[in-house]
């Protein structure tokens, strides 16, 4: 068998291709494992940062010249952590302290300064509010920060947590707030968030007819109103239920353009 000087080139030559090209493969695998391994970090950084955000609850103060009753070193102190309001879950926060006899204003300041601060009415900026105790007495104060509204316990008192108003009945399902008729089991739970004892919850309703009640709490103990409420429904519609504590009156904002089949029991 011959061998010349052109075959060994020859060889010399693609073996040396196929050693730059394997060269070229391996620099470019270190490369994308590189930046696959830099985006994983920066995706757990965002993930991490995103959650550490989350989890930041709003500062809420109770602020004004009763802060110092109250144990706080100064009055009107929007920094304050001894008054600061305390989270209840959407959009409630609440403070309850004990106050001497006396006449007391006060303002709510959000973020630890003046920036954004509310008063009379939930008004931002607003006139300080007033409050009068002829007694040392527990004083609840509520604060709601979707409506900005703002009232305290001496001319306002919520139902309690296991009183809670709520939407039972067949209408249930079609929300998606649980079994029928199983107040037990109902998500839609209706909340005082202008703390004016009405009652509300929204909720998109599919087109049908209805039966329901308010329910006081998780059992049947105490229902509004004595015979089921009806609601024929048109067409898929956002409606808000509403419940007035003083009067144990239950009703909808519901309008249909057309007749909804159902007696209108004014025109009696």
């Amino acid at each position: 068998m011959s061998f010349c000087a052109n075959d060994f080139s020859t060889k010399y030559n693609i073996g040396k291709r196929g050693f730059s090209m394997k060269k070229k493969q391996r620099t470019l695998l270190s490369l994308v494992t590189i930046t696959g391994l830099i985006l994983q970090l920066l995706a757990g950084f965002s993930s991490e940062t995103v959650n550490a955000a989350e989890t930041v609850t709003k500062q809420v103060v109770l602020v004004g010249n009763l802060q110092k009753a109250l144990g706080n070193a100064g009055d009107w102190d929007p920094s304050s952590a001894v008054t600061k309001m305390a989270d209840q879950g959407n959009g409630l926060y609440t403070f309850t302290g004990t106050l001497p006899a006396g006449t007391y204003e006060y303002k709510i300041a959000i973020g630890g300064s003046w920036d954004e601060n509310y008063g009379e009415g939930g008004t931002p900026g607003g006139n300080n509010i007033k409050l009068s105790l002829n007694e040392q007495k527990d004083v609840t104060f509520y604060y709601n920060d979707n409506t900005h509204s703002i009232a305290d316990s001496t001319h306002y008192t919520s139902l309690s947590g296991d009183r809670q108003p709520r939407i039972a009945g067949t209408l249930q399902p079609a929300i998606q707030a649980g079994p029928a008729w199983s107040p037990a089991e109902s998500t839609a739970l209706l909340t005082d968030d202008h703390f004016n004892n009405i009652y509300s919850y929204t909720a998109k309703v599919p087109k049908g007819s209805y039966e329901f009640k308010i329910v006081l709490g998780k059992d049947w103990t105490e229902s509004y109103p004595s015979s089921n409420e009806k609601l024929n429904v048109l067409a898929d519609t956002t409606i808000t239920f509403f419940y007035k504590q003083e009067t144990n009156e239950v009703y909808t904002d519901y309008k249909p353009s057309g007749s909804d089949g159902l007696i209108d029991k004014s025109a009696l």
